[in-house]
């Protein structure tokens, strides 16, 4: 089987509302977002061992291996599913790390889109959704989708999102430090 490619695009909160500290130490929290040009890139070459590689201009920073949420993801949906086919993933890294726009989540939720098409998963299954709450990923669905709003959810962990069909009228910049500027969207 040939590499597939999947983008984990920035995700950008319009609106944020961070409710009360439930009893598990989270915060149910409700935004509103869209997922914005600049992005990751997640390429996945199915194989014998499930590993990854990270290159790109802020792969310096995204730590070691076992701290990614591409590997965290696809070990939880593994766990779940024994026989998973798993394999090299290459994350080309251009989101800055740690800048609160959701590159680790996007990026998880890429590589879950990955292995949803090489095990032909459906997008709705559960395991799947199981594996992205494990890892406090956005949803796999709607990060796929870049400009297009998700409307606003509470999550039980982290954010969780759902596609919304309208978009509202809005022209943005989205400007990241020592990286080209976004084309107007």
């Amino acid at each position: 089987m040939p590499a597939l490619t999947e983008f984990a695009p920035a995700k950008i909160n319009l609106t944020l509302r961070i409710g009360p500290l439930r009893p598990d130490g989270y915060h149910e929290i409700e935004s509103l977002v869209v997922f914005a040009r600049p992005r990751d890139r997640v390429d996945f070459i199915p194989g014998s061992r499930l590993s990854l590689e990270t290159c790109g201009p802020t792969a310096g920073k995204a730590g070691p291996e076992s701290d990614n949420l591409v590997i965290k993801a696809a070990t939880a949906l593994a766990r779940d599913i024994p026989a998973l086919a798993t394999g090299a993933f290459v994350l080309t890294k251009r989101l800055p790390v740690a800048a609160g726009i959701g590159g680790g989540s996007s990026d998880a939720a890429a590589a879950l889109r990955l292995l949803a098409r090489t095990n032909n998963l459906a997008l709705g299954d559960a395991r799947l959704h199981k594996a992205a709450r494990a890892t406090a990923s956005i949803s796999f669905r709607a990060a796929g989708s870049p400009s297009k709003p998700a409307a606003p959810r509470p999550a039980r962990r982290g954010p969780s999102a759902t596609i919304s069909s309208s978009r509202p009228p809005l022209r943005w910049r989205v400007i990241f430090p020592r990286l080209r500027p976004a084309p107007l969207s």
